[in-house]
């Protein structure tokens, strides 16, 4: 699994929840850091919990970038909007797994189970 998130401490603490809930987590400060992970582990990652927006490449371009090659890894957007302003802003499209910030560490590892017992795939 890797996180995806350009605030260190939001970064910092999102993994911490993950790797207390028993994953190996990752983390990476933007989506090309992610990619480059994904490429050094060939894409065997099980999930993806992305910022929407950060500075180089955001969780969107990243996610579409991340599309082309490895199709079946999943994306749990995250940010500070809600979820139907990033989508009247343009910044993700109606659908897309997401959870809005500040995220108690709860609903954080409640939702990214769901996603990897359910076998979430893209779309």
């Amino acid at each position: 699994m890797i996180v995806v998130e350009d605030e260190e401490m939001v970064r910092s603490i999102m993994a911490r929840t993950l790797r207390d809930s028993g994953y190996n987590v990752l983390e990476a400060a933007n989506g090309r850091a992610a990619l480059s992970m994904m490429e050094a582990k060939s894409g065997r990652v099980s999930l993806i919990v992305a910022d929407v927006v950060m500075p180089d490449i955001g969780g969107r371009e990243m996610a579409a970038r991340l599309a082309e090659r490895w199709p079946d890894v999943p994306v749990l957007f995250t940010s500070g909007y809600t979820g139907m302003d990033v989508v009247r802003r343009g910044l993700l499209e109606e659908g897309c797994e997401f959870l809005q910030k500040p995220l108690a560490p709860e609903v954080l590892a409640r939702k990214v189970r769901e996603m990897v017992d359910a076998g979430v795939t893209r779309q």
